[in-house]
């Protein structure tokens, strides 16, 4: 892999790294269980992603990409 031996830095997205985290475990196992039928796991999967989303993901995947690209050389 060409990022074997890379430091991840996140001191940049840490609150939001954290918050990204904790959305995941809290739906973790109700997703993992599927329980309820399709239509109920979607609508659990779409709040998932709502609330992930707003927790910052997309600010921790641009930050870990940058980090990655400058890591490669690009």
């Amino acid at each position: 892999s060409p990022v074997t031996g890379m430091d991840v830095d996140f001191s940049k997205i840490s609150l939001e790294q954290e918050a990204v985290k904790a959305v995941a475990n809290e739906y973790k196992p109700q997703l993992n269980a599927g329980s309820g039928g399709a239509d109920k796991v979607d609508a659990l999967y779409q709040e998932f992603l709502d609330k992930i989303y707003a927790a910052g993901l997309d600010k921790v995947k641009a930050e870990l990409q940058s980090q990655i690209d400058a890591y490669i050389g690009k």
